[in-house]
């Protein structure tokens, strides 16, 4: 995994890379516990949104699985160098531009404009339109997997 982590200080990360980390995906969840794990190491700082806070605790509790939604209040809340940054005006007009300009849905959007807000230079998801952000530094967590060294 090539990113040069230590170039950014700021990387935001999507939900889709978190549920592949907590759940233990096969493909997935090795590359972005290595990628947390150089975040940490480097000192960069991980942002999310109460976006990713939402979507990563309501299939759990529709599901009536309390451990699983444990488990994930339990990273997002007391995990080294990850901060849930919240909304204001100054995200609400970015993320305004931002749909007007490429068209996301209203998540998305404020995921990226977040991102935008918290000066990130690297943003981490499995979400391949948000490559259409054109200004934005997006890793794919398939494309890591994909450069990942074959064992």
């Amino acid at each position: 995994m090539d990113l040069k982590l230590n170039a950014h200080t700021v990387v935001f990360w999507d939900t889709a890379p978190f549920i592949y980390l907590i759940e233990g995906h096969s493909d997935f969840c090795a590359p972005v516990r290595e990628l947390v794990e150089e975040c940490i190491r480097v000192r960069a700082q991980m942002v999310t949104t109460l976006i990713t806070y939402i979507e990563l605790l309501t299939h759990p509790e529709r599901l009536g699985r309390t451990d699983l939604a444990a488990r994930y209040r339990m990273f997002l809340t007391n995990s080294e160098n990850l901060s849930i940054h919240p909304f204001n005006l100054h995200v609400a007009d970015e993320c305004i531009r931002i749909r007007a300009e490429y068209g996301f849905k209203t998540p998305d959007a404020i995921q990226l404009a977040v991102a935008r807000a918290c000066g990130a230079s690297l943003l981490v998801t499995n979400d391949a339109a948000w490559k259409r952000c054109t200004d934005c530094n997006v890793a794919l967590v398939s494309e890591l997997v994909q450069s990942r060294p074959k064992t």
